[in-house]
């Protein structure tokens, strides 16, 4: 029948790993946590991506590594259990923060994440393989000189990919959207997507058809709230 995972950070051991938990159709769990990570510092930030066919997931995190933290990924079954080495796909001077991957139309995926490595913070991607290697050289998504953080990424129906990501820009913290070829070579120019004077922040992207649905917290009434917005894909909201 159909179950789902969830992940998350968790610190019951004193320092923080990634644990998973299997869920029925119906959200009840499946089993007990799982803890998945097991590494000599900090691992953090997690989210998973589905395999397809034959299950399993591809989890991507950060982990702290000689004082920098870098992105991982790591091949899991259904139940949690390693397949495979954990696989490094970042390698900055800097911190590469918050991965996020989407599976691509053929075999493989594309990974996204925040990276200091120009001494502020911008949106990087690379190509994966259906194991997780990196295939590609990084590419820089971001192109302005001003901090980009938080991004997300989904499938495309036509084997592209759009992209979200946390913006200052303009002064305070906005949402922007950018096309990715298949390969995650960015194709359009960057839009943004939200227009008020408080902090729109934490973004996510779904896609159906031709038109993507975003939602992020903003903090236009005094605190920060839910918001949802709709629109043709690479066009302002």
């Amino acid at each position: 029948g159909v179950e789902y995972a969830v992940v998350w950070t968790d610190s019951r051991h004193g320092e923080t790993e990634i644990y998973l938990r299997r869920l029925a159709g119906d959200g009840q769990p499946i089993g007990g946590a799982v803890r998945i990570t097991d590494v000599p510092g900090d691992a953090s930030g997690p989210s998973l991506v589905h395999l397809g066919p034959g299950g399993g997931y591809m989890l991507a995190y950060n982990e702290r590594v000689g004082g920098a933290v870098e992105a991982y990924v790591q091949r899991i079954n259904v139940n949690g259990q390693p397949l495979g080495a954990r696989l490094q796909i970042s390698d900055a001077l800097g911190n590469s923060s918050r991965p996020r991957l989407a599976r691509r139309a053929q075999q493989g995926f594309v990974a996204t994440w925040s990276d200091t490595r120009d001494n502020q913070n911008e949106i990087y991607a690379a190509e994966l393989s259906a194991l997780g290697v990196r295939q590609s050289d990084l590419l820089r998504i971001t192109e302005d000189n001003f901090s980009q953080t938080v991004p997300a990424i989904t499938p495309v129906d036509d084997g592209t990919f759009a992209v979200v990501w946390m913006d200052r820009r303009s002064g305070d913290e906005e949402i922007y959207v950018r096309r990715l070829d298949a390969g995650g070579v960015p194709r359009t120019p960057s839009v943004r997507v939200s227009n008020d004077p408080s902090t729109s922040f934490v973004p996510d992207v779904a896609v159906s058809g031709q038109t993507f649905g975003m939602v992020w917290y903003d903090g236009r009434h005094g605190e920060p709230e839910i918001y949802f917005h709709r629109g043709p894909l690479g066009c302002p909201l």
